[in-house]
This record gives structure tokens, sequence and C-alpha cells, in this order.
């Protein structure tokens, strides 16, 4: 397939996915309604990785689904950190502190802040 042709494909596709969500082509009295973000299909390997990594897929078994060489690669530079998922992490962690487990003398944990808000 040549780039030219690769090309139409993938806007016809990314057209007939706005349609199904709701938008409509333009005319000569109704201008384009174009209701999605437009993205590359190179974007959705990334929401991939970040998908199987989100519902507890290893790193390894990721890596060879998306055919990298590398682990490194998959995880620097394919693999984002959801909300939900840093979400829970600091949910795991406050609860973690708030059992005493991580505590000197186990009365609590979580000292001066009142637990982890995440962020950096």
């Amino acid at each position: 397939m040549t780039h030219t042709a690769y090309n139409a494909a993938w806007a016809s596709y990314l057209g007939y996915l706005n349609l199904k969500a709701g938008g409509r082509r333009g005319s000569r009295s109704r201008p384009k309604l174009q209701v999605i973000e437009e993205f590359t299909a190179h974007q959705l390997r990334h929401t991939y990785s970040s998908m199987l990594y989100d519902t507890g897929v290893d790193p390894k078994s990721a890596q060879k689904f998306l055919g990298h060489a590398d682990l490194q690669v998959t995880l620097k530079i394919y693999t984002h950190l959801s909300e939900e998922k840093e979400r829970g992490a600091v949910e795991a962690l406050n609860r973690f502190l708030g059992d005493g487990v991580g505590s000197n003398g186990g009365e609590g944990g979580k000292g001066a802040g009142e637990g982890y808000s995440g962020g950096e």
C-alpha cells in the first residue's frame, strides 16, 4: 500500500468513526460536524500499551504483544499512567499508612499531611 493510499484509507476510517459518534459530513448548506478528535494509528499503540498496563498485564507480555525488543521502550515510551491507576495507587498507599502498618509505634502512619494526594 502506498503512503497516499494509506492516508486516504485512514481519513476514510476517521470519517466513519466521526459519523458513528454523531458527527456529520459537510455540504454547501451545512458545515461538517467533527465530534471526535483526530488521532493517528501510532497513537493507538500508546493507548493499547497503557490499557494493557491498566488491566494488569505483566510488562514482559506487553513487550511481546507490542513487538518491542527492549522492555524499557514499552515502559518508558509507550506506557502512560492513567489517572485511575494513579488514584488507585494513592488510595492503596493511604490505606497502608492509615492502618499503621508502615508507622512507628503503630499509631497510624499518616503524619502531618494526613495521607498522600499524588502528583509531584
